[in-house]
């Protein structure tokens, strides 16, 4: 699975580590071959809806999804805008 980051500290970067630190695995980044990446998906997707480990997810408040790494690039894209958005409308800044 690939993930994009704006640097480290940001949410897409923080949620990547949550997820490698709850689930046990790894997150491989841009320049993984295609063939290892689907693979990787296919495997996740397996796992993800089993409905056990769907069980197990909903008992932590936690709800899996089986996307695509395109899905998941597109799902990011749409968080960063938005919080790019707020940061610029609201002029934030780090003290």
């Amino acid at each position: 699975m690939n993930y994009a980051s704006v640097g480290p500290g940001s949410s897409n970067h923080l949620t990547a580590e949550y997820f490698k630190a709850v689930s046990g695995t790894f997150v491989t980044h841009i320049g993984t071959p295609r063939a290892v990446i689907d693979r990787w998906q296919t495997e996740v997707r397996k796992i993800v809806t089993e409905p056990a480990f769907q069980q197990r997810l909903r008992e932590q408040g936690l709800a899996g999804i089986a996307n695509t790494p395109e899905q998941f690039a597109a799902a990011l894209r749409t968080e960063q805008d938005k919080w790019i958005r707020l940061v610029r409308e609201r002029r934030l800044s780090l003290e």
